[in-house]
């Protein structure tokens, strides 16, 4: 069984880009961020190169509210920075010339560089084709997430099972979390495990971690009910958690999903929009309480969303049959830290068959 987790160390800035002193922060975070990811010196250039290309492009081309959003993760013993450029228009006209045009010109022509430099790229523009951005989920008008890998050794590299997955996190405070994903997989299963850990800060992570222990020492045989159940018993003497598990047969095409407390999921089965049913409580304190599992499929096609309660309500949609955005692009397009009660925010999107390649406007 092979085992990836997001440690509790996230690294997130947003930084809105008005005048040419923006570009240096933007420049200078990113450099710090891929720093502490331990990037190699060159990789630590060319994250510092890709922040300000992005930047720029905000202030040649006037952009109306641009910025720029820095996601620093790090899976197992991998690392990766999200370099995501966001504003409300004009848009880029041209899109498919970003990828194909030997001498691009006008609005977009500095993203060539990006585009070479980043290990996937992604990109919604404008209300109208292939790539447009979803009017009423989308609240930009433009939005490229440029990711970059330590090495470039991609975390959440499921190639051979087609699962593409992508994660967007943001502490409450400072670079520690209470949220954690968790996935496990061999040739046949992949589970993915979101977990809320009850407070914040380094006593939440610690929950969160002591959790993922006990997920490694659980066989994908087992049924997701009893994973909660097991979670349970060995987070008793801890505040406990809220979960949602989520385990894709690929040999059968079916879903396994069961879920406690305040993690939230939604599936597109076959395009299909289904809200799953989870139990109210706390893990760690359920008391006899019963966990009920559901089971989906067969199907052909899969997108789950599952993210916790810092994520505001996902906005109701149905997946559009033209649009297969990369799952780090869903991602950013749906992350929406909420504003009334803040919290540790985690949003993971995983799609199978997954799109693993930079996405191609064509």
């Amino acid at each position: 069984m092979n085992v990836q987790g997001l440690a509790a160390e996230i690294y997130f800035k947003e930084i809105e880009i008005n005048i040419l002193a923006d570009t240096t922060v933007a420049k200078r975070i990113a450099g710090s961020f891929a720093a502490k990811l331990k990037f190699s010196s060159k990789r630590q250039d060319e994250a510092v190169l890709v922040a300000s290309e992005l930047a720029h492009n905000h202030l040649q081309h006037k952009t109306r509210n641009g910025k720029i959003r820095l996601v620093g993760l790090k899976f197992a013993c991998k690392s990766s920075l999200a370099v995501v450029s966001l504003d409300m228009g004009p848009g880029i006209s041209d899109l498919a010339g970003i990828y194909h045009k030997a001498n691009f010109s006008g609005l977009g022509a500095g993203l060539k560089s990006v585009v070479r430099l980043a290990d996937q790229f992604s990109i919604c523009s404008g209300e109208t084709g292939p790539a447009a951005c979803l009017k009423g989920i989308c609240e930009y008008q433009t939005m490229i997430v440029a990711d970059l890998w330590a090495e470039r050794n991609r975390p959440l590299n499921f190639l051979k099972l087609e699962v593409d997955a992508a994660v967007v996190a943001r502490p409450l405070c400072g670079n520690t979390s209470g949220d954690g994903l968790f996935v496990h997989y061999d040739g046949r299963y992949v589970r993915f495990t979101v977990i809320d850990s009850a407070g914040h800060g380094p006593k939440a992570a610690r929950i969160t971690g002591k959790a993922g222990d006990e997920l490694d020492r659980l066989g994908l045989f087992w049924p997701v009910e009893y994973i909660i159940s097991s979670l349970e018993q060995s987070l008793a003497d801890t505040r406990g958690l809220a979960i949602q598990v989520c385990q894709l047969d690929r040999l059968e095409h079916t879903l396994q999903s069961a879920g406690m407390g305040n993690v939230s999921s939604r599936f597109y089965i076959d395009n299909k929009l289904i809200s799953p049913s989870g139990g109210n409580g706390v893990v760690g304190h359920l008391r006899g309480q019963e966990v009920i599992a559901q089971r989906f499929g067969p199907f052909e096609r899969l997108q789950v969303i599952t993210h916790t309660d810092g994520q505001q309500s996902l906005p109701g949609f149905e997946l559009p049959a033209d649009r297969r955005y990369s799952s780090s692009l869903w991602g950013h397009i749906l992350f929406a830290p909420g504003r009334i009660q803040p919290d540790d925010t985690t949003l993971v999107v995983w799609q199978w068959p997954g799109k693993l390649k930079n996405q191609v406007i064509s």
